[in-house]
C-alpha cells in the first residue's frame, strides 16, 4: 500500500512537469474517446475504442498500453498480457500488471523472469517505490502456487494457512473467490464478510446490454460471469450463516437470476433456498397446532438438501430432537441432539433438550453436564440449573488445609475451580505454623498464572461492588458477539477469556465464596464484603 502511495506521487510529480510521453503526443479520435471512456470507468467501451485505434495505427503504444489496462479490469489476462509487452515503455505500472496476468494464468517462470527483468533494469533502487512493490509481488508468488494448489485438492486449512503469504496477489483479484471458496467451509461468517466488501468493487457496464455494441458486450462477458459466481458464493456465505440472512442470500439469488435467467449456480441455490424456506414455514406450521409426528418427515427432508450448511443442519437437527421430546422419544431426543452439536458446537438448546432427554433416562451426570454446557453458551439459561449439578462433576484434591469439621461433607467450593482450570494449579492453604501475621498478603503459589482478580483486572482484595462494576465493563469487551468478525482463533480466545471472566464474578460476587478465596490466597480479611 505505501509503495502504491508513493508510485502515485511519483506519477503526479511527473505529469506535472510534463515528462508522461502521452502529454507530448497527438491522439486520435478512437484514442480520445478510448481514454475518456477508461476514466469513466466503461472498460468495455474504452477497450473497443482502443482495439480500433490499433486497428488504424498497429503501432500506437498508447493503445496497447491504455487497452492493457482495460484488459486487466476486464478480466481478459491473455490480452492483458501481450499488449503490456508492447506498451510497457509508456508506464511502469504495467509490469505489475503484466505478472500478475502471468501468475491468474498460472504461467509462474513466466512471471517470475517478468518480475526479475523489471527489478534489474527497470528499478534496480531499492528505495524505487517500483522496485519495493515488485519485491513484495514476486516474493508472494511461491505462497500463490501453494495457495492454489491447496483449493485444487480441496485442503481448506492448508490453503488458509498459506494465504496471508499470497495476500498481495490475491487481495483486489477473482483469487478471492477462491479465499472465499475456503473459508465458506471453515468459517461461513469471515468469507460473508469477506465477499461483501469485494463484490461492490467488481466494475458493472455503466449502460445497459441493449445499449452496448455486440463487441462491447463480448468485452463485458467474463466480468458479468466473475459478478455472478461471486454475488452467488456470498448468496451461498450468507446462507451458510444461519436463518438470519437467509433474506440476504434469496435477494442476492434474485438479482442473479434478473442479470442471467439461466445461470446454473444461482438456479441451483434458488432451488434449495426455496425447498428450505417452504420446509421450515411448514414445520413451524405443524409445531404451532403440536403436530410433531407430521414435522419429521418434513425435517429429514430438510437435512438431505446440503449437508455443507453446518448451521442450517445443526437447527433442523435440534428442531427434530424437539419434535422427538415431545412424543417421548428420549434416545432419538440424544441422538439429534448429538449430530446439532457435531454441525454447530454452540447450539444452546441442544444442551437443553439433551440435558432434559439424559434426565428422563437416569443419566443424570450426562444432564448435569449439559445443564452447565447450555447455561456457559447463553447464560439466560440459568433456570434450568437444579442446584445439584456440582456433585455430579469430577472431584479434585482438595487442598490441605480445610475449614469445615471433622465429619462434615465434602464440598467443592466454586473458588476451587478457579485453580482446576487452566489458568494454574491451586495454590497450597496458609496454616497455622506458617507464621504469616493476620492482616498481610501471601505471595501466590508460583504455580498460579493468574488469580480471579487478575482475571477482572482488579487488585487483590477488590470489593463486591468493584467486582460487579468491573464485570460489566469486561462483558462488554470480550462477549463474543463482539467478535463475530475476528478470526477462529480470536473467537476462540474471547470466548475462553469470557468463560473465565463470568466465573471469577461469580466468586467474586458472593460473600462466603470472596471470604473462602480471599483466605486460599493467603488474604486473611475481604475488605469491602
Amino acid at each position: 500500500m505505501i509503495a502504491n502511495e508513493a508510485i502515485d506521487r511519483k506519477r503526479l510529480v511527473r505529469m506535472l512537469q510534463g515528462c508522461l510521453p502521452e502529454l507530448n503526443i497527438s491522439f486520435t479520435k478512437n484514442e480520445e474517446r478510448g481514454m475518456r471512456l477508461l476514466a469513466s470507468r466503461d472498460y468495455g467501451g474504452a477497450y473497443v475504442s482502443f482495439t480500433r485505434a490499433l486497428q488504424q495505427n498497429p503501432q500506437s503504444k498508447i493503445a496497447y498500453y491504455k487497452r492493457a489496462v482495460c484488459s486487466w479490469h476486464l478480466l481478459l489476462y491473455d490480452e492483458c498480457i501481450e499488449d503490456a509487452r508492447k506498451g510497457g515503455e509508456i508506464d511502469l505500472d504495467l509490469v505489475s500488471l503484466h505478472g500478475r496476468s502471468l501468475l491468474l494464468r498460472e504461467r509462474y517462470p513466466e512471471a517470475r523472469q517478468c518480475y526479475a527483468y523489471a527489478l534489474q533494469a527497470l528499478a534496480p533502487s531499492t528505495q524505487d517505490p517500483h522496485n519495493v512493490k515488485w519485491c513484495t509481488e514476486s516474493g508472494a508468488i511461491t505462497a500463490l502456487q501453494q495457495f492454489r494448489d491447496s483449493v485444487k485438492g480441496r485442503r481448506w486449512e492448508e490453503a488458509l494457512r498459506v494465504k496471508d503469504a499470497a495476500k498481495p496477489l490475491i487481495d483486489g483479484t477473482p483469487l478471492l473467490l477462491l479465499e472465499a471458496r475456503a473459508l465458506l467451509h471453515l468459517s461461513p461468517n469471515t468469507a460473508r464478510l469477506r465477499l461483501l466488501s469485494y463484490v461492490p468493487t467488481i466494475p458493472r457496464p455503466a449502460s445497459a446490454h441493449t445499449e452496448m455494441s455486440w463487441e462491447e458486450k463480448e468485452a463485458w462477458r467474463g466480468v458479468e460471469e466473475h459478478y455472478l459466481h461471486a454475488a452467488v458464493l456470498l448468496a451461498q456465505a450468507s446462507a451458510y450463516c444461519g436463518s438470519a440472512f437467509l433474506e440476504l442470500a434469496a435477494a442476492l439469488i434474485q438479482t442473479c437470476l434478473t442479470i442471467s435467467p439461466s445461470f446454473g449456480p444461482a438456479l441451483l441455490l434458488g432451488h434449495y433456498l426455496v425447498s428450505l424456506e417452504e420446509i421450515l414455514s411448514r414445520v413451524n406450521s405443524l409445531f404451532a397446532r403440536e403436530r410433531y409426528a407430521e414435522a419429521i418427515p418434513l425435517l429429514h427432508e430438510g437435512l438431505l438438501l446440503d449437508k455443507s450448511n453446518r448451521l442450517m443442519c445443526g437447527a433442523l437437527y435440534c428442531m427434530r430432537a424437539e419434535a422427538y421430546a415431545s412424543l417421548g422419544n428420549n434416545m432419538n431426543v440424544i441422538r439429534d441432539c448429538a449430530a446439532a452439536l457435531w454441525m454447530d458446537p454452540k447450539c444452546a438448546r441442544a444442551f437443553v433438550l439433551r440435558a432434559e432427554a439424559y434426565q428422563q433416562t437416569r443419566q443424570r451426570a450426562e444432564a448435569a453436564a449439559d445443564r452447565l454446557s447450555a447455561v456457559r453458551l447463553d447464560p439466560a439459561l440459568r433456570h434450568i440449573l437444579r442446584g445439584d449439578e456440582e456433585q455430579f462433576l469430577p472431584q479434585p484434591e482438595f487442598p490441605r488445609a480445610t475449614f469445615s469439621g471433622p465429619g462434615a461433607p465434602r464440598r467443592r467450593p466454586k473458588w476451587y475451580d478457579a485453580f482446576a482450570t487452566e489458568t494454574g494449579p491451586p495454590p497450597e492453604s496458609p496454616s497455622a505454623e506458617n507464621g504469616a501475621s493476620r492482616g498481610t498478603e501471601r505471595v501466590p503459589n508460583s504455580g498460579v498464572k493468574q488469580t480471579l482478580y487478575e482475571i477482572l483486572e482488579l487488585p487483590r482484595g477488590a470489593s463486591i461492588a468493584e467486582a460487579r462494576a468491573q464485570f460489566k465493563k469486561l462483558t462488554l469487551l470480550y462477549h463474543p458477539d463482539r467478535v463475530v468478525t475476528e478470526t477462529l482463533t480470536r473467537q476462540q480466545a474471547a470466548m475462553e477469556q469470557f468463560k473465565l471472566i463470568n466465573h471469577a464474578h461469580e466468586v467474586l460476587t458472593d460473600p462466603s465464596e470472596k471470604f473462602l478465596y480471599d483466605l486460599s490466597l493467603g488474604q486473611h480479611f475481604s475488605p469491602g464484603l
